[in-house]
């Protein structure tokens, strides 16, 4: 890990723009994120002198000419992982470089992500069968039966197995995984930050499947997935927590882990059912961001490192 700064920088005739700077073996260096392209591109560098500081420099670059900082621009000053990325964890910020200094995102190109699309996508238009029984209202979320059980517990299992295959691609402990194991991916991955709206059922509210999720109570924060548990081991005594509001709750868990995972920038959220999906994503720490490495002859790296992510500390 190395010293970086992360920032908001106001520049004249530019955006206000996401921006980060460190310095590599001989320059100090400022990247900046266009949010628009989905772009990182290296702004500024400056021939890297003995024993001057990160702050020293950074201080240097805010007085230049078109350079604006101020209390807005969120300055903070800590540690990253620069040129390391983490398999099946999406943040912003993540490229390949196919050209000098802009770094195009990697959409995880992969078996993983069509099947995981591919599988949600089946949720879906199994979903709209059920509705097209009974209506999806408020007054109905409590409604509860036999079809929406099944369904319930394919989405609870999908979710089960996107959980697993984040933790196996990082090379987490194998063996019978309980959520104590799932819970550890909530934070890296801002799972309880994220929204998920069905835009075709408009009264219904937005859906937080993760939000209460905890450490002292990772199966039962979580009331939907503890009716899971319950309605797939006893469904004679447990049928009735086979709801609407469960079922939906469940594949809005869905959507979140392929969001979080795959992130937004491919082409298989134009299927059919998921234009009917609003995803809201969280607002991501800019020291979490994937941030490139510009080596020491101002080029970005061609291949990012792929690191394990300590799931266990």
């Amino acid at each position: 890990m190395i010293k970086i700064i992360t920032f908001i920088i106001h520049e004249t005739n530019y955006a206000t723009s996401k921006a980060f700077a460190y310095i590599n073996e001989k320059h100090f260096v400022v990247l900046r994120l266009n949010d628009e392209l989905n772009v990182i591109t290296c702004m500024y560098s400056e021939e890297k002198k003995a024993d001057k500081p990160l702050e020293k420099y950074f201080e240097e670059f805010c007085k230049l000419p078109g350079v604006k900082t101020s209390k807005k621009s969120n300055i903070k000053y800590g540690k990253s992982n620069v040129g390391v990325y983490y398999d099946r964890i999406f943040r912003y910020g993540l490229n390949m470089g196919d050209s000098q200094l802009v770094i195009r995102l990697n959409n995880f190109e992969g078996e993983n992500l069509i099947d995981s699309f591919m599988n949600v996508h089946i949720l879906l238009k199994r979903l709209r069968l059920i509705q097209e029984v009974i209506s999806f209202s408020n007054d109905n979320l409590k409604t509860y039966g036999y079809e929406i059980r099944n369904l319930f517990l394919l989405a609870c299992t999908e979710l089960e197995n996107s959980f697993n295959g984040v933790l196996s691609s990082n090379q987490y402990k194998a063996g019978n995984r309980r959520t104590k194991d799932f819970i550890k991916l909530n934070e890296p991955l801002y799972l309880s930050k994220y929204e998920i709206e069905f835009k075709i059922y408009p009264n219904l509210n937005k859906y937080k499947p993760f939000e209460e999720w905890n450490f002292k109570e990772p199966t039962k924060s979580i009331y939907w997935y503890d009716s899971y548990n319950k309605t797939k081991h006893d469904r004679e005594t447990f049928l009735n927590l086979s709801t609407i509001d469960n079922l939906l709750t469940s594949i809005s868990a869905c959507l979140v882990m392929l969001y979080a995972q795959f992130g937004p920038f491919n082409k298989y959220w134009e299927m059919e059912e998921f234009n009917h999906i609003r995803v809201i994503p969280p607002k991501f720490k800019l020291q979490d961001f994937y941030i490139p490495w510009i080596n020491d002859e101002l080029q970005n790296q061609s291949s990012w490192k792929r690191n394990n992510f300590q799931f266990n500390k």
